[in-house]
């Protein structure tokens, strides 16, 4: 990097900042990064995490039920021979007055195992399965994820490798690219999934969950992008965060505030109205 490069002066990227502050990158640390920009102080931080909220929820969507688009698990068992079709049928029976998982409902009645059930997911999504009973160090890769997506989508990070940055989340039913493409942005990383017994997942997480040192806060019904401003430069004084980075994750906005090698997740869960309300919002202003 050349003398001048180095010297090179960074503005403040809030376009309203009142002293169009900037720095150079040899100046000693002060204001903090947002998702690679630099904002000089509180006020300035507290807009750019509410025009950035405001975008994120522009183009936030409930999560949707996944489509049927792979093989039905019921016809899979019967093609490795663990149910026959009067079995299945019979599930299907139970299912359509009681409702539920038609897995969990053949498991019920006794005619698969849990292992069976794990097998036949990770053929639908054409993933490996991950043995996590046989693995009990996983658990300290779980910080690198929020513990309220894992626990929401089902799923446990079991390996992530420093060298390729490669990071393997194992799921319990259904594979959700979402998070993982969440996890892509968060830690610069590529992600890969398998398939794990969805008991032991839960076990890892409740255990997860009892981790005192823990740095996780969810934040329900949040109505307005100004409102998770005020709440994340409240959070980033008190923590003296130097860093953030925020994305979205289907109704979720997903903010990670860092200090040196600390860093506290905080999660903004997002009601369907707070997202029409800011759809018509952004319309207005382009109107």
């Amino acid at each position: 990097m050349s003398l001048l490069s180095a010297l090179a002066l960074e503005h403040c990227h809030n376009p309203n900042c009142r002293y169009r502050t900037a720095r150079t990158r040899l100046s000693p640390s002060r204001g903090i990064v947002l998702n690679g920009e630099w904002y000089c102080g509180a006020s300035c931080f507290e807009s750019g995490v509410a025009l950035r909220c405001g975008s994120l929820m522009a183009d936030a969507m409930p999560p949707k039920p996944a489509r049927a688009h792979r093989v039905p698990l019921g016809l899979l068992l019967i093609s490795r021979g663990h149910i026959d079709l009067p079995t299945l049928r019979q599930a299907l029976d139970r299912q359509e007055s009681a409702g539920g998982r038609i897995g969990d409902l053949l498991r019920g009645m006794g005619k698969v195992t849990e292992q069976q059930i794990t097998s036949a997911v990770a053929s639908q999504w054409s993933c490996p399965v991950f043995a996590l009973r046989d693995h009990p160090g996983v658990l300290q890769y779980s910080h690198l994820l929020p513990l309220g997506l894992l626990e929401r989508y089902r799923a446990l990070p079991v390996y992530f490798s420093q060298a390729t940055r490669v990071l393997h989340v194992a799921f319990a039913q259904e594979v959700s690219s979402t998070l993982l493409y969440a996890a892509q942005q968060m830690l610069t990383c590529s992600t890969e999934a398998c398939i794990a017994d969805e008991s032991a997942i839960m076990a890892a997480l409740e255990h997860a969950r009892q981790t005192p040192d823990r740095s996780e806060f969810l934040l329900a019904r949040m109505g307005t992008s100004a409102e998770m401003g005020r709440i994340a430069v409240g959070y980033a004084q008190k923590l003296g965060a130097t860093g953030a980075r925020l994305l979205a994750c289907d109704d979720y906005l997903w903010l990670r505030l860092t200090r040196r090698d600390k860093s506290s997740d905080f999660l903004f869960q997002l009601s369907a109205a707070a997202i029409s309300r800011q759809e018509y919002e952004v319309s207005a202003e382009l109107g």
